[in-house]
């Protein structure tokens, strides 16, 4: 019986160790946003539709890890432009923090709505980490785009014409 639990013992603490080594856990340290810091869950930042933002990572990893990515995008909008950009992989070591630029677009007709910065870290074959921060996405008041014209006759205008 004391042998029976000695190698139950045994086997458990063999199964924790590997565990332990085979987690490999990426950290996403801070994020900024056109130099704006970004904090969990306490601040909303707004941007403008319309305009091109730099979101820049810096991530930690605990142990070397191959062929790392790191994604920023928006979800939420209905049409078919995505709102995201990646990275090149990389190599990743111990204790080396890394920082990531990225480079994101709104639309000109993006809705005028709260919308999360969703920033992804993974390796090749490592579990993700995500993290999550609020973005309010506004637009100027009053302000109106000519797309095109049309003018009868072509290239120029006359009294009570088109």
């Amino acid at each position: 019986m004391k042998k029976l639990i000695g190698l139950l013992t045994l086997f458990l603490i063999g199964v924790l160790a590997v565990c332990g080594i085979a987690n490999a856990t990426i950290t996403i340290d801070k994020v900024k946003v056109d130099g704006d810091d970004l904090s969990d869950g306490i601040n909303t930042l707004g941007i403008e539709r319309g305009e091109e933002f730099d979101v820049k990572v810096l991530i930690t990893s605990d142990e070397d890890i191959d062929d790392v990515q790191v994604e920023a995008y928006l979800r939420g909008y209905d049409h078919d432009d995505r709102i995201e950009d990646i990275t090149d992989t990389f190599d990743m070591k111990a204790n080396v923090t890394y920082v990531k630029k990225l480079t994101l677009k709104l639309p000109q007709r993006m809705d005028t709505d709260n919308y999360e910065l969703r920033i992804r870290a993974e390796g090749r074959t490592d579990e993700a980490v995500t993290k999550t921060y609020d973005l309010s996405v506004e637009s100027d008041r009053h302000v109106l785009y000519i797309k095109d014209i049309v003018l009868s006759p072509e290239n120029s205008v006359k009294a009570g014409r088109a």
